[in-house]
């Protein structure tokens, strides 16, 4: 899989259906599947499913490195909404603890 610059790839939230199963003995079935949500960087859309990754740290001294990545199957994926991020209002200050 080709793995783009995260700085390019949209952020999305994804809504997503997962198996259910039940484990051991037991009077009763699994009949549903369990509605997900995962929110990240879509760094893969084929035909054959999505791949989001939750993180991305880019350091100059080292490579990009990607964290916790999800791949979804295009046959569970219920949605994909592309959010907004203005990178203009992003003040570093407010989450460095000064």
């Amino acid at each position: 899989m080709d793995i783009k610059a995260c700085e390019n790839c949209p952020i999305v939230l994804v809504r997503w259906e997962d198996i259910r199963s039940e484990h051991g003995w037991t009077d009763s079935f699994a009949t549903t599947t369990i509605p997900c949500v995962t929110v990240g960087f879509l760094i893969a859309d084929t035909p054959d499913g999505i791949t989001v990754l939750s993180d991305y740290m880019k350091y100059e001294k080292t490579e990009s490195w990607y964290g916790c990545s999800t791949y979804i199957p295009r046959s569970n994926v219920m949605s994909i909404d592309r959010l907004k991020y203005d990178e203009t209002t992003y003040d570093s200050n407010r989450y460095s603890g000064g």
